[in-house]
């Protein structure tokens, strides 16, 4: 290295260790806030759901310098001991390409468009940083520490300002001796593999003792077959049509949610979402919830929060432990990124209901609004415990092996806000957004139809002095009236929500004699090469108390006696007999419904 005058020029075949950090520390904060922007513009131009939480804002500039150091510590102990062989264009080039296909890769080009594009802009930016490294260097740490600025005042605004601002009690007080309401969803969770339902396995037996203390309903239906239609459905009371929630488009605020009602009522409102990706705070639900917790927040995660992090390939040389897996991993070498949710540490039960007790013991006195969505039974990819995988082999026993364990950490939730005393003016209300297929009628998964095991819930109410114990109700009724459950039971006037209580059901002198048809809807399948019906288009479904019937989107019907065949294995409306006249009267019906507001 030489000086010149009062100004120091870097030596063009040289670059000293901290200058190697020092570029490092741009292109990585560089790119952490291009995704953190791009990101935004999804979000709040383009109104699409991005499947990130608030926190990315200060995680993905972080988790992406964690990313870029990698290459650069060893670089820069090279160039401490033997400064000729670190030249500023190979740190200035490699840098340089890492920053720009950590932004390329967020519009998921084709993956040798995208290196082809990060290695030619890369190569013109070394040649040119390479020959004045010296100012170049110099606005480089300017740079750096400007956004590492940015990403401290953002991560500030995210974990101090937001969630105080959030916290702000209403001047609303709620009525006296008013309850508190507990809402426990599990996700991904169909009635017919529960013990109170006739299922032989012990996948839910403290549930099911729950479920004796209160009322339980034999035929909960969902409004839609996927979770974020069926929560904003159950969150206003509104259809799933109504509502702008899509595959990827965030509830808006159209329309109020039961936690905002209960908030300016003097709630105390709280949200523990597992499903980040569709019950995650961007998409919607988190209206009205004065605290709301989605990410789990680990230096791992935080790390997972970069673009390159999210590289399937990245991801399988991370996770390899043999020569085969790295040899495997790199045969296939895929760099597309996933359009799903950056998550890597997923909220088990047991962490959701921690989650919500630590939270409890902050509070002050007064009624309280919580949610969890356990999401358990969604990710079956995930490790299960020894405990809970005693249900043999195959998809559906690891299905069971989780639902037994969120009915744990349920069975252990309940037991605690007994022993606190939180349990006397507390509503339990234990549902599921949606349910499952194994293969019935050809379809795995959800959200790609309308048949009976991915409509039909659990559904249980229970406070001790509210809600009598031992009733079954036999009726089929619509989660969609949750909403307006939720406001009448909190002892609230009626009306803030659209629907009819449920609690007619168990109330001395109210009617309870069957309501009208159940509807539930599912728009187009997000995946087109799907096997299942709804990746032709949108679908209705109306059940009643015999018959439920579904229209496709090219018009044809199915009709099934529910009670007579359980399976739905016989579809009356193509039996070639004389269709049967329920047929006209459910097809009738869910056509005026979606000719409202279609």
């Amino acid at each position: 290295m030489t000086i010149s005058g009062a100004a120091k020029t870097v030596d063009p075949r040289e670059m000293a260790a901290l200058d190697v950090l020092a570029v490092a520390s741009f292109a990585a904060l560089f790119a952490g806030l291009a995704l953190v922007t791009i990101a935004a513009f999804r979000r709040f131009v383009l109104h699409q759901l991005t499947f990130n939480s608030l926190d990315i804002a200060w995680m993905a500039p972080l988790g992406t310098l964690a990313v870029f150091l990698i290459p650069a510590v060893p670089i820069a102990i090279a160039a401490a001991l033997a400064p000729r062989l670190i030249r500023p264009r190979l740190v200035f080039g490699l840098f340089g390409f890492l920053a720009l296909l950590s932004i390329l890769l967020l519009f998921r080009l084709r993956t040798a468009a995208s290196l082809l594009l990060a290695l030619g802009a890369a190569w013109q930016l070394a040649v040119s940083a390479a020959r004045r490294s010296g100012a170049v260097l110099r606005r480089l740490r300017l740079g750096a520490s400007a956004m590492a600025g940015v990403t401290a005042l953002l991560a500030a605004l995210v974990l101090l300002v937001l969630p105080a601002v959030a916290r702000r009690h209403s001047p609303s007080t709620a009525p006296p001796g008013a309850p508190n309401v507990l809402l426990l969803l599990l996700d991904t969770v169909r009635a017919e593999e529960l013990g109170m339902y006739g299922y032989p396995k012990p996948t839910s037996p403290r549930i099911d003792d729950i479920a004796a203390r209160g009322v339980v309903f034999d035929r909960a239906i969902a409004p839609s077959s996927w979770t974020l239609a069926s929560h904003a459905s159950m969150f206003t009371g509104r259809r799933p049509g109504e509502l702008s929630a899509r595959w990827w488009t965030p509830l808006d605020r159209a329309y109020p949610t039961v936690a905002e009602v209960l908030r300016d009522h003097g709630y105390r409102t709280a949200g523990f979402a597992a499903n980040f990706a569709y019950t995650g705070v961007e998409s919607g639900l988190s209206r009205g919830f004065q605290h709301y917790e989605d990410l789990v927040r680990t230096w791992r995660q935080v790390v997972w929060s970069s673009a390159l992090a999210q590289v399937p390939l990245v991801r399988s040389l991370a996770s390899a432990r043999t020569g085969d897996s790295v040899w495997a991993a790199l045969r296939r070498h895929e760099l597309r990124i996933a359009g799903r949710a950056r998550s890597r540490d997923h909220k088990t039960a047991a962490r959701a209901t921690g989650d919500l007790l630590r939270w409890l013991e902050r509070q002050e006195r007064g009624p309280f609004f919580a949610f969890i969505n356990f999401f358990d039974a969604h990710e079956l990819s995930e490790p299960l415990e020894p405990a809970f995988d005693t249900f043999g082999r195959g998809e559906r026993a690891r299905y069971d092996g989780f639902l037994a364990r969120i009915d744990q950490a349920i069975g252990d939730l309940i037991d605690t806000l007994g022993q606190r005393g939180v349990l006397d003016n507390t509503i339990v209300i234990i549902t599921s957004d949606h349910g499952e297929l194994f293969g019935e009628h050809g379809i795995k998964g959800h959200g790609n139809g309308l048949h009976m095991p991915a409509l039909w819930v659990p559904l249980i109410v229970v406070h001790p002095r509210h809600v009598p114990a031992g009733i079954r109700v036999a009726h089929p009724v619509a989660l969609q009236d949750l909403a307006a459950t939720f406001v009448d039971l909190a002892g609230l006037p009626p009306g803030a929500l659209p629907g009819t209580p449920l609690s007619r059901y168990w109330r001395a002198g109210h009617d309870s004699s069957p309501a009208r048809a159940v509807y539930s809807e599912v728009e187009r399948f997000k995946d087109p090469e799907s096997p299942g019906p709804a990746a032709s288009g949108p679908m209705r479904s109306l059940i009643d108390a015999d018959w439920h019937y579904i229209l496709h989107s090219d018009g044809r019907n199915e009709l099934f006696d529910w009670r007579r065949d359980s399976d739905e294995l016989h579809n009356l409306a193509a039996s070639g007999r004389q269709p049967p006249p329920n047929l006209t009267r459910l097809s009738g019906m869910a056509r005026a419904i979606t000719s409202r507001y279609r």
